[in-house]
């Protein structure tokens, strides 16, 4: 191995680490997971991003978009709402590391659907390495025993991670792709704009019919774009969103399920919990007792 040369240099910033910089990537979850052979480890949808690092085994995550195999410091960006679940498939037991965040940049989490980051997992393979996960087991032990600092340990390993991505979207493009908006096509620009319009209406009841009214479409034409996009029809779509956005709630907050229900526009908490256990695969009182036990055993 070549010793590294003397060398003493002024540090500027940088196109790509100004641009990443602007997203404001922030953490609000992290988590370890350690399972045998055949567990399920999730099957579930997401109200966050979810970016998964192998630590070690071999598992396969299964989602709308295709099955992929994660073994040893690979790495998957899991989008919200997107419908997945994990399964151990080797002999040693699966050890990885998650971190849930978030983009606090508006106009940055707009380009991030560019990227077709909304609608399909993205497999990252070899993204981690042995140092990335000795600072995440020493970060994991921080944060249990509550020191400082790990919020900023977490953001910068977020960042460090997600820089090799947006290196790779750089590369061979004739417009520098870091200072301009990408052109979408009318479909992008309609699911876009019916995302926004449902989550800026989390509360009430958006219909199929109300937002082929806001956008003056046909609803053949909406399903079509929805279908292409999301791989799911709009009103799929809708109750997995709505649903995915009554988690939180249910996982940090005492209301009850009837009042979660109200709060996120369903006509009664039977029919939430109808939509829910169609979407989770469980009732939402169930879905709340496994997060208590979890946390207990935690």
């Amino acid at each position: 191995m070549n010793e590294l040369p003397s060398f003493f240099r002024p540090v500027h910033r940088d196109s790509l680490s100004e641009y990443i910089e602007n997203w404001d990537f922030r953490p609000i979850q992290f988590g370890y997971w350690c399972e045998s052979r055949g567990r399920v480890l999730k099957d579930s949808i997401l109200n966050q991003y979810m970016l998964i690092l192998m630590s070690q085994g071999q598992c396969q995550i299964q989602c709308q978009n295709g099955l992929f195999t994660l073994n040893q410091y690979d790495g998957v960006i899991i989008p919200p709402y997107l419908m997945y679940s994990v399964v151990c498939t080797s002999s040693d037991p699966v050890q990885c590391f998650y971190l849930g965040y978030e983009i606090c940049n508006q106009r940055m989490k707009e380009q991030y659907a560019h990227l077709d980051s909304i609608a399909n997992l993205q497999y990252l393979p070899g993204l981690a390495g042995a140092s990335h996960i000795m600072r995440l087991r020493q970060m994991a032990l921080d944060c249990q025993a509550d020191k400082p600092g790990v919020f900023l340990q977490l953001r910068g390993m977020l960042n460090s991670c997600l820089i090799p991505l947006f290196a790779r979207e750089a590369q061979g493009c004739e417009e520098h792709p870091l200072f301009s908006l990408r052109r979408m096509s009318h479909e992008q620009q309609l699911v876009l704009s019916c995302m926004k319009y449902i989550n800026d209406n989390v509360t009430q009841n958006t219909t199929v019919a109300e937002l082929c009214e806001q956008f003056h479409v046909s609803q053949s034409y909406l399903y079509r774009c929805f279908s292409h996009i999301l791989h799911c029809s709009p009103n799929n779509w809708i109750r997995r969103y709505r649903i995915g956005k009554s988690l939180s709630s249910l996982r940090f907050s005492d209301r009850s399920i009837s009042q979660t229900a109200e709060e996120f526009g369903f006509s009664s908490v039977y029919h939430y919990s109808r939509v829910f256990k169609e979407v989770m695969g469980k009732s939402p009182s169930i879905y709340r007792r496994t997060l208590l036990a979890e946390n207990q055993v935690t």
